[in-house]
């Protein structure tokens, strides 16, 4: 596929080792999130959209990987690159529905929120979503109604490594540690099968760490 990234444990840095990838980021570059404002409601109707015929690449990690910040920097040092972040928009989401959970969101409503982002950025040269998909069932509903699938990364820490990174944030304050222990379980019952899948078809890329 011709995707790869290198990460330090520090989670301060990811590089590209491919010359196709090289190319296609040469002319990416960044965009702000909107407001929740401008999501759709829960069980708003079927959003109208064409399959974008720019690269999408999904980019997997448990938490405390550093995904999203990866995925910042790329966006940062990649002109035309768009990084959607579904777990802030989700959050957003639910805020906006007064939801307590963003995590009981059907696939069809996480998926028509993140076909309303694309929508938002259509001079995108490639996508890079990061906390998506959260389960096959999002593979599924993705494949039908986006379709456009050009590979995955997954950013693999050793579980135990995982699990200090979010003891560390609880001390710092900026997570709550039950939380954190649920999205770790529920990385590893619903995402990991989605890297599996990846891997068996062709289009995954794993960094380990």
């Amino acid at each position: 596929m011709g995707i790869c990234l290198d990460t330090e444990q520090n989670n301060e840095e990811v590089e590209t080792s491919s010359s196709e990838r090289s190319r296609r980021q040469s002319d990416w570059a960044g965009r702000a999130t909107p407001p929740a404002a401008s999501f759709p409601m829960q069980n708003s109707s079927h959003v109208k959209f064409e399959p974008p015929n720019v690269p999408v690449v999904f980019v997997l990690g448990g938490p405390g990987s550093g995904k999203v910040t990866h995925c910042d920097n790329l966006m940062q040092e990649r002109r035309g690159l768009v990084h959607i972040n579904m777990t802030d928009l989700l959050q957003q989401y639910a805020i906006g529905n007064d939801m307590q959970d963003f995590g009981t969101l059907s696939s069809k409503t996480v998926t028509e929120v993140l076909m309303l982002e694309m929508k938002m950025a259509p001079t995108a040269k490639a996508y890079l979503v990061s906390g998506y998909p959260r389960s096959m069932r999002d593979v599924a509903e993705y494949t039908e109604k986006i379709q456009t699938m050009t590979g995955a990364v997954l950013v693999s820490w050793r579980q135990r490594v995982l699990e200090r990174q979010i003891e560390y944030g609880a001390r710092l304050g900026h997570v709550v540690l039950s939380l954190a222990r649920m999205e770790l379980a529920n990385f590893y019952r619903h995402v990991m099968p989605v890297a599996d899948y990846f891997d068996q078809s062709g289009m995954l890329i794993a960094v380990s760490t």
